[in-house]
């Protein structure tokens, strides 16, 4: 069966230059349908906005947020939107030194298989990500269902997440950038040996100080 996912750091909604750009990322969407949208950097408060809400109501997709950090009445974190269902949902903090990071893991259920999906938003600093790299792995070893993992991990550098593949250097496009005001990659997905790779892409679209990273994938019964 093959699916499009998409890993996507939404900088609150905003653009390069702070002007609000949510309607335009979901009118992206609504003309390019995604399967799984991973989505890094969302609100879900009142002084910033409902973002979740927004995204779910107008993308009609089943929707699970994790809440890093308290803002006012509300959070700010992480979301994944599928158009699976959803049996499971799970909201694990990382260990941080600043701002607090987490881990969203889902299990959705996928041409009849169950598949571990996974979004994360790293620290900034070299320890910190090495630690949070560290319990993602423990995380991914204690569980053989076919996975999908999906974030900002902070990093230009080249990462190892055994038996996970990285699918930018798998496609041998690692050079193209993510993060486009320094022209570095340090957005990834990563899958299992479950999913057969048939395309691979960075979106070049200025809606967010990130790019979309895009993949079709197929996943082996």
């Amino acid at each position: 069966m093959k699916i499009s996912v998409c890993s996507y750091n939404i900088h609150s909604g905003k653009n390069i230059f702070h002007r609000p750009t949510l309607q335009k990322m979901i009118r992206f969407f609504r003309r390019n349908p995604i399967d799984i949208l991973a989505v890094q950097e969302i609100h879900q408060n009142s002084k910033h906005g409902w973002q979740v809400d927004v995204c779910k109501n107008q993308l009609e997709m089943e929707t699970a947020f994790a809440g890093n950090v308290l803002i006012k009445d509300g959070y700010y974190g992480i979301a994944i939107f599928s158009r699976f269902p959803i049996l499971k949902s799970e909201h694990v903090k990382l260990t941080s030194q600043k701002e607090q990071r987490g881990l969203l893991h889902l299990k959705l259920k996928i041409d009849g298989s169950e598949v571990n999906v996974l979004n994360t938003h790293l620290g900034l600093g070299r320890k910190e990500r090495m630690i949070q790299l560290n319990e993602l792995e423990d995380l991914i070893s204690s569980d053989s269902s076919p996975t999908l993992l999906f974030g900002d991990f902070n990093s230009s550098s080249s990462l190892s997440l055994p038996p996970l593949i990285d699918l930018g250097k798998k496609a041998g496009k690692e050079e193209l950038p993510t993060f486009f005001p320094l022209r570095k990659r340090i957005d990834f997905i990563f899958t299992s040996p479950s999913f057969q790779l048939v395309d691979y892409d960075v979106i070049p679209v200025q809606y967010s100080d990130h790019y979309p990273v895009r993949a079709s994938l197929v996943l082996r019964q």
